[in-house]
């Protein structure tokens, strides 16, 4: 249990409407328990990729709640932008680049003492020295289940995963727009 965050790829392939200029190739074999599963090629519609996927990644998540949902945080399925995802990107870089790492003790985690008194545990680790300054930048976010706030190597790790696949759709999406081949995004979450 937790939150889990699906970023969809979805293309309209319309294998089913070749003319010249517009001709597809390709074979589809997929096997369940070693036991082919029919698909024509010549009828397929829409691929549907699971382009990116992150859990516990707060701060992610509150940005496209924030600037692709509206504020809705319902975990419905909502539309993405290209331009979306360039502008989170965008925000990831700047992250990247303007974040202090420092080594030190972070939060793993907690327990309770006989009167109910919160008792955090530390480890090694690594922390992000100017947290206020990146806080306005990409800020966390609570919830039941969204995982840890705090600005460190964690959060690093998903601004890191973030720019590294981004990076990767983007540029796959904007060769394949030269084409004339477009691509939706869906974004959703849940808990």
């Amino acid at each position: 249990m937790g939150l889990d965050m699906y970023l969809k790829r979805k293309k309209w392939i319309g294998t089913q409407y070749q003319y010249k200029g517009r001709e597809f190739e390709g074979i589809v074999s997929i096997k369940l328990n070693g036991k082919e599963i029919p698909i024509d090629f010549n009828n397929i519609d829409t691929i549907v990729e699971s382009a990116a996927y992150w859990r516990k990644a707060n701060a992610i998540h509150r940005w496209f709640v924030e600037n692709v949902q509206r504020g809705n945080d319902d975990c419905g399925e909502y539309n993405v932008s290209l331009e979306d995802l360039e502008n989170l990107l965008k925000l990831c870089k700047k992250v990247k680049k303007k974040a202090i790492i420092k080594d030190g003790k972070i939060e793993c985690g907690y327990s309770f003492d006989k009167d109910g008194n919160k008792i955090p545990h530390y480890v090694d680790g690594k922390y992000i020295e100017n947290a206020e300054e990146i806080a306005k930048i990409l800020p966390t976010q609570e919830g039941f289940f969204f995982g840890c706030t705090d600005y460190d190597q964690w959060y690093m790790q998903d601004i890191d995963y973030t720019i590294e696949t981004l990076s990767k759709i983007i540029k796959e999406e904007k060769k394949l727009n030269k084409e004339h081949f477009y691509s939706d995004f869906t974004y959703h979450a849940s808990w």
